[in-house]
């Protein structure tokens, strides 16, 4: 565990801190100890080599909970190499972590319990080379939801290389895995992999969100090598 004061590390000891709006830039790490109740958000742009770790809790419940400002409890756009460990993620008001245009994204050991609408799990967009593994989600909305989006500036705006395994998940609505629908015509969704994955729950019944999984190719873009395999014990 890093010591409070240490260069570029972020700390929060024992005890609830309101932090309101972390913002992290390049080789940043913010360390929340076991203990710690975090009540904030995180947001970091256009920075790399940024982590997020510990044992402690961000919560979200202190923030807005309505339709006209509902922050996330992560957003990092245009990043490089992120590392997220260990953290409990509480009470998101939307989104738990919008991961935009980043590369290399590596989420171990996280959990994820949020009641909210629209309260996903992991949503990448635009993402290349993404890691998930070991993972605890329990989410009103999805648990992982895939997209992309037409954004000019981005010179590989293309989704791939998405690896997400041996997690376990419950969905309260809507799916647990998701690739798709938001598709951009041009873009595509390609070299993604979901393995030995738990599903404890799935209750959303209203079509068409209806079901564990879905590829869900509704606003074009093209999609392909997509795999999944689930645990023995999912139902």
């Amino acid at each position: 565990m890093p010591e409070q004061g240490t260069k570029d590390i972020v700390f929060y000891g024992p005890g609830e801190h309101d932090a309101g709006e972390i913002l992290l830039s390049s080789g940043q790490t913010l360390y929340l100890a076991e203990g710690a109740v975090v009540y904030g958000r995180v947001k970091a742009a256009f920075a790399n080599n940024v982590t997020i770790r510990g044992r402690g809790m961000l919560c979200g419940s202190r923030e807005i909970h309505d339709f006209d400002r509902r922050p996330c409890l992560i957003r990092m756009h245009d990043c490089r190499n992120i590392h997220i460990e260990g953290v409990i993620f509480r009470d998101s008001p939307a989104w738990t972590m919008n991961l935009g245009n980043c590369d290399s994204v590596f989420i171990d050991n996280v959990k994820e319990v949020s009641w909210m609408r629209n309260s996903d799990g992991v949503d990448l967009c635009n993402v290349r080379h993404a890691r998930i593994k070991d993972c605890f989600m329990r989410n009103y909305d999805d648990n992982i939801s895939l997209k992309t989006y037409g954004a000019p500036h981005i010179k590989d705006a293309n989704l791939y290389d998405i690896r997400m395994e041996y997690c376990t998940v419950w969905a309260d609505c809507g799916h647990n895995l998701l690739v798709g629908p938001e598709s951009h015509p041009d873009l595509s969704m390609s070299d993604i992999d979901f393995s030995h994955i738990q599903v404890l729950e799935s209750r959303e019944n209203c079509y068409p969100w209806k079901g564990s999984l879905a590829v869900m190719v509704s606003d074009e873009g093209t999609f392909h090598d997509i795999s999944f395999i689930f645990s023995p014990f999912s139902v």
